[in-house]
C-alpha cells in the first residue's frame, strides 16, 4: 500500500506526531517512577484464575495471595497470604513518607469480590 498526500498536509501531520509525543513523555516524566522495596526468589510462583501461589513465610509449602491492598490507609499495599490456620500480612515496619503521597484509586474494600472488574486510576493523598 502506498499513501501518498500534499507537502502541506504532511507538514501538518508531522507537527502533530510531534506535539502527542512531546504530551506522551511530559505524562512519563509526571508519573512516579518504580520503587524496589525488597527482592524476593519467586522460583515455583504461578497463578490460578484471580489466586496467586509461592512460597512466601519460608515453611516449605505454597501460600495462597489472594490481594494486594492498601489496608492500613498509608498509601502503600500490603500483601494479604493465609493458609487455614492463619494470616498474614505482609507491610512496611516504617512509616511513609510526609507530604504528597501516590495513591491510587481503587475498588472500595467493603465492595471486594473475586469476581469483581478490578480498578487501579491514578491518584495522589491530599
Amino acid at each position: 500500500m502506498r499513501v501518498t498526500t500534499s507537502p502541506g498536509e504532511k507538514l501538518r501531520l508531522d507537527a502533530r506526531l510531534a506535539r502527542q509525543q512531546r504530551e506522551l513523555e511530559e505524562l512519563h516524566a509526571a508519573n512516579p517512577r518504580p520503587v524496589l522495596w525488597k527482592k524476593i526468589k519467586t522460583e515455583g510462583f504461578g497463578a490460578g484464575r484471580n489466586l496467586r501461589f509461592g512460597e512466601l513465610d519460608g515453611d516449605g509449602h505454597p501460600d495462597m495471595c489472594n490481594a494486594v491492598l492498601d489496608i492500613t490507609g498509608d498509601c502503600r499495599d500490603e500483601v494479604v497470604v493465609w493458609k487455614p490456620q492463619e494470616i498474614w500480612v505482609y507491610t512496611q515496619p516504617d512509616s511513609p513518607k510526609a507530604g504528597r503521597l501516590y495513591r491510587p484509586r481503587r475498588n472500595p474494600l467493603y465492595n471486594y469480590s473475586n469476581y469483581q472488574a478490578t480498578i487501579s486510576l491514578p491518584g495522589w493523598s491530599q
